[in-house]
């Protein structure tokens, strides 16, 4: 399916689908466990052991390819649903 409306301007590439294209930048480990905290402690859950807890979404992200905000909130999510 190509660009037919009046974004086909803006397209990058007119004859394939466009869409909106949303970046997840990578983070820093410092960062990227800054945030997981706070989406922890947003869902609810208070772990007993941050330090298992933070290897554990390390492993996570090593998995995934990407230490993003995204990342985060997929890795809080889970957890809260299998911990919290």
């Amino acid at each position: 399916m190509a660009c037919y409306s009046a974004w086909s301007a803006w397209c990058p590439r007119p004859r394939s689908p466009c869409g909106l294209w949303v970046p997840f930048h990578p983070f820093a480990q410092a960062q990227y466990l800054t945030v997981l905290r706070h989406w922890i402690l947003r869902l609810g859950c208070s772990p007993l052991d941050w330090g298992e807890l933070e290897r554990a979404a390390l492993q996570w992200a090593l998995r995934r390819g990407s230490r993003s905000g995204r990342t985060a909130w997929q890795f809080a999510r889970d957890w809260a649903g299998r911990f919290g």
